[in-house]
């Protein structure tokens, strides 16, 4: 956000996650792990080092709506 909440846009990041296969398409997740930074085709690129993984409830709404 640089100025007011209207500026504001989703990003989302890349993570790593040694068990991702395992996990569920279109499941809602709490993720928490270590952001780093790493070398990707040539450019430095944040990603999530998963520590932890866990289940979460779908929140009631799930799409981010422009303003």
């Amino acid at each position: 956000m640089s100025c007011c909440a209207a500026d504001m846009q989703p990003v989302g990041l890349l993570a790593h996650y040694d068990k991702a296969k395992d996990l569920k398409q279109d499941a809602w997740m709490i993720v928490k792990g270590k952001l780093e930074i790493v070398e990707s085709n040539g450019e430095k690129t944040p990603i999530i080092v998963v520590e932890s993984i866990q289940d979460a409830k779908k929140p009631i709404n799930e799409y981010v709506y422009p303003y």
